[in-house]
C-alpha cells in the first residue's frame, strides 16, 4: 500500500503500536496528529530519526474515534 491509497477513515498502525485515524491530511488521534506528508510514498517517515513511527499496519475504514484501539478493526495492509 502507498499514501495515495489512504482514505478517510482508514486506521494506521505505527511500528511502536500506536494507532491513529486518517482525516483529510493528517493521521488524527485524540492526544495528538502527524502529517501525512511527512512520509514517504511507502509509508515510512521521512524524518529517519523517528524510526518508530513508519507505518506498519492499514485497517479498513472506522466510523469513531473510539474504535481506534478496539479489536474489531479489519486489517488490510500489513509491512512484511
Amino acid at each position: 500500500m502507498n499514501k495515495q491509497e489512504l482514505r478517510n477513515g482508514m486506521v494506521v498502525e505505527t511500528r511502536g503500536g500506536t494507532t491513529y485515524i486518517v482525516v483529510g491530511d493528517k493521521f488524527l488521534r485524540y492526544d495528538g496528529f502527524m502529517r501525512i506528508t511527512d512520509y514517504n510514498v511507502d509509508l515510512t517517515l521521512n524524518h529517519s530519526t523517528l524510526y518508530g513511527f513508519d507505518i506498519m499496519k492499514v485497517y479498513a475504514e472506522v466510523e469513531a474515534l473510539k474504535e481506534l484501539d478496539d479489536n474489531t478493526k479489519v486489517l488490510i495492509w500489513e509491512r512484511i
